[in-house]
């Protein structure tokens, strides 16, 4: 992957005579498939990103320090990222900006381009999964290549399948979602060919045991997770109650089955997926159902015409995916804009909760034809109380969680579903995905300020954006141009402030080695000794300050949270420097 001038591959060395897999970083290097000849430092993996890097096999780190040759090779890799490249450049050249970031997210599941403004809108209306390439993508390809093959050369139609899925496989990015689906898929036609009946359950867990039986952590990676219980959800849970509901409908009512089968079959694949998205995005999407059952046609329509632009290159097909994309854009900002509709769930036990629910669900499918109301009424408290416990949560809270992106620092003050924000340092894009993270968890639909004496121009543009998916009331900086960029209601204020009074706790923000006072004080930039400091309790936001002080707590790569008295945001004093 690539991000700027930094680039982060995986390469296998042999060490002590074995085959290890090493996840570096550098400066850009050249192409996948290149040869370097280079001087590396090998380090341990970092403990916030084991489960991660365990999934994908990686068990060290590594920085390159001095490249002494790089030549292109000719070699599969080079093929496939070449080839990669081209459907990049051509979706560039056919599509506008925004739709061409989308369409390489949707169509070959490369998020690297993305806004934050679309990240945060995919997950909130409940689309992400289709930016991860996994069981839809192949279905939906699977049928547009077979959609004109009769039923009747079903060894034909198997045999073109099977050539197709590795192919596929491969210009998807073969991360292990998506080798989980082209194992399903080749296990489905292979049945055929063999005369043998196609069986989900069987497809699904023999994709998921091959996978982890060649790499056992694999059972780590969230992708994988998320996947194979959206593929549970969706073609098991969701296809048995869907039969179980259309058979109890009465008969004024049988019109409306066409549409009941696909939303019972979405809504099983979030409440199935629901304790992974919990677990790793802090909440679940109220909306995901129908929006997917909304977007699900338009998609397959866009993926057939994406196929047709591939093969001729004919510019009024690219117009055309670009319509579509744009429909599709258009449904996920629509979407997006509800953070009413983001249940977040940061209590504990929400995971758990979430995890009944998708239990009794799928207990009810294997009864379908009696399907006791014991089950049904379980189910029903089981999320009623998730959904009061979420909403309490929210009400009662009153915290101030602190985070970092190793060179600046943010303290977001939660009131309810309102906060505030300090920023300490210069911020930036990292900062700012930062925040939109920790106000997602926290289930904020505002913040009423935002404060930061430091901010730079890279800081406030970064901001701008986050006003699009938040929005912000006022924000309090240098005068660093005009205020124009904000979207509609946000007010920028030329003068500085340094920091907050909440709840009788004063958070301040200053450079490390300054002499400001406050109960906490979060600061930017680093000092090669333990700097000396007038805070209660000193919060450090660079990952380069290594030694700290008796009071000193470096925030990089964690979250610190300290617990206010329960207030209204309207209290919380700004402190002008």
């Amino acid at each position: 992957s690539v991000q700027g001038d930094r680039q982060t591959f995986i390469a296998l060395v042999k060490l002590g005579g074995r085959d290890v897999r090493v996840s570096m970083t550098s400066a850009r290097l050249g192409e996948e498939g290149s040869r370097v000849n280079a001087s590396v430092e090998l380090l341990a993996v970092d403990e916030r990103y084991a489960a991660r890097s365990f999934a994908d096999g990686i068990l060290l780190e590594g920085e390159v320090k001095t490249v002494h040759t790089v030549n292109r090779g000719c070699s599969l890799g080079a093929a496939v990222s070449a080839a990669r490249e081209y459907m990049k450049d051509l979706l560039e050249q056919n599509l506008g900006r925004e739709e061409s970031a989308l369409a390489q997210a949707l169509l070959l599941g490369d998020t690297e381009q993305l806004s934050l403004t679309q990240s945060e809108y995919l997950r909130i209306s409940g689309l992400s999964h289709y930016s991860a390439v996994s069981g839809t993508h192949f279905a939906v390809l699977m049928a547009l290549l077979l959609v004109l093959l009769p039923e009747r050369i079903r060894g034909v139609r198997a045999w073109i399948a099977l050539a197709a899925v590795p192919i596929a496989a491969v210009l998807f990015g073969g991360s292990v979602s998506v080798v989980r689906s082209a194992i399903m898929v080749a296990l489905c036609f292979l049945a055929e060919l063999f005369g043998r009946r196609s069986v989900l359950l069987n497809s699904l867990c023999t994709a998921v045991t091959l996978i982890c039986a060649v790499n056992p952590a694999a059972v780590l990676d969230a992708g994988l997770q998320m996947s194979a219980m959206g593929v549970f959800g969706a073609g098991f849970v969701g296809v048995r109650l869907a039969e179980c509901f259309s058979a109890a409908l009465p008969l004024n009512m049988q019109r409306l089955r066409p549409v009941l089968k696909p939303l019972t079959v979405s809504a099983c694949a979030v409440i199935c997926t629901s304790p992974f998205s919990i677990a790793y995005f802090g909440g679940v999407s109220l909306v995901g159902a129908v929006s997917s059952l909304i977007v699900a046609p338009i998609f397959t329509a866009a993926m057939g015409v994406w196929l047709m632009l591939l093969a001729t290159r004919f510019t009024l097909l690219g117009a055309l995916l670009n319509s579509l994309i744009g429909v599709i854009s258009g449904f996920v900002s629509f979407f997006g804009r509800m953070r009413t509709m983001w249940l977040a769930t940061d209590f504990r036990g929400a995971a758990i909760l979430a995890a009944g629910c998708a239990v009794v669900a799928a207990m009810a499918a294997f009864s379908p034809e009696r399907f006791p109301r014991a089950k049904a009424r379980t189910f029903v408290l089981l999320a009623a109380a998730s959904m009061l416990m979420c909403l309490l949560s929210r009400e009662m809270r009153s915290r101030v969680e602190f985070v970092s992106d190793g060179t600046s620092g943010a303290a977001v003050v939660c009131m309810g579903d309102e906060a505030a924000v300090l920023i300490s340092g210069s911020g930036g894009n990292n900062l700012t995905m930062r925040i939109a993270e920790r106000l997602d968890r926290s289930g904020i639909h505002s913040v009423s300020v935002i404060a930061g004496a430091q901010l730079g121009s890279t800081g406030i543009s970064a901001l701008e954006e986050l006003s699009r998916i938040v929005p912000v009331g006022c924000v309090y900086a240098r005068p660093v141009g005009s205020p124009e960029g904000f979207t509609q209601g946000t007010e920028l204020a030329g003068y500085p402030a340094c920091g907050f009074t909440a709840s009788g706790v004063t958070i301040t923000a200053d450079k490390a080695g300054g002499t400001a006072q406050g109960d906490i004080v979060l600061y930017y930039g680093y000092k090669l000794s333990a700097p000396e400091n007038n805070a209660g309790i000193a919060l450090y936001a660079s990952s380069r300050q290594k030694l700290l002080p008796e009071n000193g707590v470096s925030i990089y790569g964690d979250v610190y949270v300290a617990e206010l008295e329960n207030t209204d945001i309207d209290s919380i004093i700004i402190n002008e420097r």
